[in-house]
């Protein structure tokens, strides 16, 4: 997901806009979320509104990792990865 579409989803989820957070939920599946999601949070923010998009980012991630981490974790979900390269 393009880091300004993702930044406009998770400022729609500070407003409790639940296509937002569906929205939220299917780009999870993408390859690369994560790492968009710590891009998105280290950008220095422009405005208290964007502080609170960076914040939610963080706390996305650290759901994100906790999910994804290991195979013993009650809420682990198989990780989505890209093709592979032979």
């Amino acid at each position: 997901m393009e880091l300004g579409r993702l930044a406009q989803t998770l400022a729609a989820c500070l407003q409790a806009d639940p296509d937002a957070e569906s929205s939220l939920d299917e780009a999870a599946k993408n390859p690369g979320f994560g790492s968009s999601l710590l891009q998105l949070s280290l950008q220095p923010p422009a405005s208290k509104a964007e502080e609170g998009v960076k914040q939610l980012a963080l706390v996305v991630l650290k759901k994100y990792v906790k999910e994804h981490w290991h195979e013993s974790s009650r809420r682990f979900q198989e990780p989505v990865s890209g093709p592979s390269i032979d």
